[in-house]
């Protein structure tokens, strides 16, 4: 998401006792019946096979996922202690294995003072702060704006090319929950018994999964953090809390999906017709969390706020060469990219965010964020006329990159099927005087057009264009609309030099 290892669930049938310390696939005994550990999130569904058992005076096995505990983790623990045993009795909390280095994202690794050092181990972060004044300051590439001076027809003219950082809400016509609101409250409306997937920052292992009452309870425990927790992808815009926050009234003008889906849509979240939850998601990341360099999925642009504590991000702004040197990064395998800071390799900015402070950034923009101290953003994302260009440079991107489905924007092609649908209808004002249609427009529709008849390319695998036929609204008019698109920039065309170039030749 804002700031961005599938997990494998399989049916587990048995949780009695093993030998074992921790139990993998082939080691969990199967029988009819059905058991689960105390407090089981999975009750009634699938669940990782994975499993630990308490070194306390329970004997008890635990899903990982129920305790908070990966697999990767649990190799890295010399004593497990359930909590029902650290309060029942004096284990006190569970043991990890004594540190051999504090650059790898297996600290028990052997013989590795010559190995380089990997992304979100302590000494990572060591080192990013201690050379924080080397990175370049982000000064021609923000603008540093009050939330009254942006509006629609603003950032039309401004092309929103460059990222905007606003230092009071005020003006922004922004909804945000009352100041004392924190984790505990989000624990409260969304439920302590809500699993969110977290990522577990020292190794970067994704596929951590906790409630919110375990992560309030991390937050607020007395003890010493020994792992760093950062939940980024609680998207919460059909929730209770919902009510409660709301993107600047920029963003929601200009986004595709406020534009054209309803709230009140009861289609099921798979559906190509329901509206993508991506406009509002609520990050807690405690001191230290570092999320790597990552582009918003499908090239959307974001909101961001700083509701308590601070932000770094580090940006490389997207031109050709940054983009071409990020997907060679992105291609290389995880050990080399682990252990390469891609700010090493382009020009790479700093930007602090504070506590108040909000951030429109555009499209494309590649970026990495740590937390230098405990914090609460609520942000969201947003695909809108302004970077059509960069929204399907950045899918094709990912299209290249075989990205999962988890980490790409919902129904791509449908939201821009919608606004190229409604864009064309707009170009029906300037029909009798054509000078006056603006360029915003004009480029939106020319490149929608560009790309969106590729559903009939051969250069498009078939496999792609069922899947971008069964993206369509029962509604979408597609030969009819690319017809009124090239009718459309061929009477432009004739009154100013803009569109006929611009528009490829082939049929629909």
């Amino acid at each position: 998401m804002i700031e961005s290892a599938l997990n494998v669930n399989v049916p587990i049938k048995d949780l009695s006792p093993a030998p074992t310390k921790q139990r993998s696939k082939s080691e969990v005994p199967r029988t009819p019946e059905v058991a689960c550990c105390e407090g089981c999130l999975f009750v009634g569904s699938e669940v990782p096979y994975f499993q630990i058992g308490c070194d306390g005076p329970c004997k008890k096995w635990y899903h990982g996922s129920c305790v908070c505990v990966t697999e990767m983790q649990a190799e890295l623990i010399s004593k497990f202690h359930c909590e029902a045993c650290q309060k029942s009795s004096a284990v006190g909390p569970s043991i990890r294995k004594k540190k051999l280095n504090n650059h790898r994202h297996n600290y028990l690794e052997k013989n590795a003072e010559d190995k380089p050092t990997q992304t979100g181990t302590a000494k990572f972060l060591q080192e990013l702060k201690e050379r924080d004044a080397k990175f370049k300051p982000l000064t021609d590439a923000v603008e540093t704006m009050r939330g009254r001076d942006i509006d629609i027809d603003y950032m039309r003219e401004c092309g929103f090319k460059k990222l905007i950082l606003i230092e009071e809400k005020s003006g922004l016509d922004i909804i945000l929950p009352d100041e004392n609101f924190g984790y505990h409250n989000v624990a409260e409306i969304l439920g302590a018994d809500k699993v969110v997937s977290a990522i577990d920052v020292e190794s970067q292992e994704e596929n951590l999964v906790v409630t919110l009452g375990q992560f309030v309870k991390y937050m607020d425990s007395p003890q010493p953090r020994d792992t760093t927790i950062n939940i980024i992808s609680l998207e919460f815009s059909k929730s209770a809390m919902s009510k409660l926050v709301e993107p600047p009234l920029v963003v929601r003008t200009l986004s595709w999906v406020d534009q054209y889906f309803q709230d009140d849509e009861e289609e099921p979240p798979e559906s190509p017709y329901a509206k993508p939850e991506v406009q509002k998601y609520c990050l807690m990341s405690p001191e230290n969390s570092f999320t790597d360099f990552h582009i918003d999925f499908g090239g959307t642009s974001v909101w961001y706020h700083i509701f308590k504590g601070r932000k770094i991000f580090y940006l490389i702004p997207p031109t050709d060469e940054n983009l071409m040197k990020y997907e060679m990064w992105m291609r290389s395998p995880p050990a080399e990219q682990s252990s390469t800071f891609l700010g090493d390799k382009c020009d790479c900015y700093r930007l602090e965010l504070k506590e108040g402070n909000t951030i429109l950034m555009p499209s494309g923009w590649i970026h990495a964020v740590l937390t230098p101290q405990d914090s609460l953003v609520f942000g969201g994302n947003f695909l809108h006329d302004l970077a059509v260009e960069y929204q399907f440079k950045i899918n094709q991107m990912e299209d290249r990159l075989e990205t999962p489905e988890r980490y790409r924007f919902p129904h791509f092609y449908t939201v821009c099927w919608e606004a190229f649908q409604d864009l064309v209808s707009r170009l029906e004002d300037f029909r009798d005087h054509p000078k006056d249609a603006p360029k915003w427009l004009l480029k939106a529709v020319s490149t929608l057009y560009n790309t969106l008849q590729e559903n009939s390319s051969d250069s498009v695998s078939q496999e792609e264009l069922k899947r971008r036929k069964d993206e369509l609204t029962p509604h979408a008019d597609v030969s009819g609309t690319l017809k009124k698109t090239r009718e459309f920039m061929k009477l432009f065309a004739t009154h100013m030099n803009f569109g006929a170039e611009t528009i490829k030749t082939e049929n629909a």
